[in-house]
């Protein structure tokens, strides 16, 4: 037997898209799912067949916002940030769903044993849904396949030094290895896009002014155009050998 869950969501600023001016609706949602909406409608004349109503009133009522660039530093550092305030600062401002980084945490989320390290690190702190971003670093590419079996969305990878130890840069000869091993998992791979192809870092200043003067603009031209060269020659390579 499936048990329905259905609720009714209704308020009188319901923000539904750019397209839709702001005005009194109903979200009817079952079994987790948007079903129906009923646009400049506030309520129903027998909302009893429902299992949860919840009248917002004149709060604005939207999509939730899916932050998909978080660094939440649980398990390891925690006092920086931690899931129970990551998550609560979320709800706050209208994020339902947060993808957590794979560093700062430590251990940093660069194998299965570190991601289930931090799934346990969580349990019973989240106000908001929580996915995740495995990391690649020279090495691990055994451990990439695990990872998206487990979950992960995807994963990030520094092309410069990440300030972290045991979260080190890769190179192209790294990278190699890493496109073979995520061809036909439909996953992605995210870069942090600076590479200091060219000597342009400066030594570290403690003035926020600063931190531009260290990071010009090549950082970033040099590794777009790795990038886009190293990609292209592995998409068409791929495409000869199919």
């Amino acid at each position: 037997m499936i048990c329905r869950m259905r609720s009714l969501f209704k308020g009188l600023s319901v923000l539904i898209n750019d397209a839709t001016p702001i005005s009194a609706a109903n979200v009817i949602v079952e079994n987790g799912r948007i079903d129906e909406i009923q646009l400049g409608k506030y309520g129903m004349p027998d909302e009893t067949s429902f299992d949860e109503v919840v009248d917002a009133g004149s709060l604005l009522m939207m999509p939730g916002v899916i932050d998909s660039h978080v660094h939440v530093n649980e398990p390891g550092r925690t006092e920086w940030e931690g899931f129970e305030t990551a998550t609560a600062a979320a709800a706050v401002g209208g994020i339902t769903t947060i993808v957590d980084m794979p560093l700062n945490c430590s251990p940093v989320t660069t194998s299965l044993k570190a991601l289930q390290t931090k799934l346990r690190s969580l349990q019973h702190k989240c106000k908001v849904d929580v996915a995740f971003w495995g990391g690649v670093i020279p090495g691990n590419k055994a451990e990439l396949r695990p990872m998206i079996q487990a979950g992960v969305v995807g994963f990030k990878c520094f092309l410069i030094d990440s300030g972290l130890d045991e979260f080190p840069h890769v190179t192209e000869e790294d990278l190699h290895p890493v496109f073979e091993t995520l061809v036909g998992t439909g996953s992605v791979l995210l870069f942090h896009a600076e590479m200091d192809a060219c000597g342009c870092t400066r030594s570290v200043q403690s003035k926020h002014t600063f931190h531009f003067l260290q990071r010009p603009v090549m950082l970033v031209t040099c590794s777009v155009q790795q990038l886009v060269q190293k990609t292209s020659f592995t998409t068409h390579k791929e495409t000869r050998t199919n």
